[in-house]
């Protein structure tokens, strides 16, 4: 039930969040990111310093270069390969969903590079 009364909230923060990306004024916060094994997130805040969402990073590579020593090692096996996983966004409002992220894409664009 908590979530009906609260809906509206939720629905008008996910609106401001979006008007303030398409203007640009959502920006990523380094001060705030959190580095756990394996995996960091950085928050993206509004200029009133309101967090609207986390973009991930799993691969060390993939952090600029001033922050790639906070990274935690996960502890994997090299021969282990990290999960596959999609991030998927919702769009409540007309109720369609967009894959924003897919690993095994990525994976396989690079196979094909390395071959290429």
């Amino acid at each position: 039930m908590k979530f009906f009364v609260r809906y509206p909230g939720q629905r008008a923060d996910t609106t401001n969040g979006q008007r303030l990306e398409r203007r640009g004024r959502l920006s990523a916060d380094w001060s705030r990111a959190k580095f756990h094994y394996g995996f960091a997130s950085l928050p993206f805040v509004s200029p009133r310093g309101y967090i609207y969402h986390y973009q991930m990073f799993r691969r060390k590579a993939d952090l600029p270069e001033a922050y790639r020593s906070r990274w935690l090692e996960s502890g994997m096996d090299a021969d282990n390969e990290p999960l596959d996983f999609q991030i998927i966004h919702h769009d409540l409002e007309h109720g369609t969903e967009k894959v924003v992220y897919d690993s095994t894409k990525q994976t396989n664009e690079q196979t094909n590079e390395l071959t290429n």
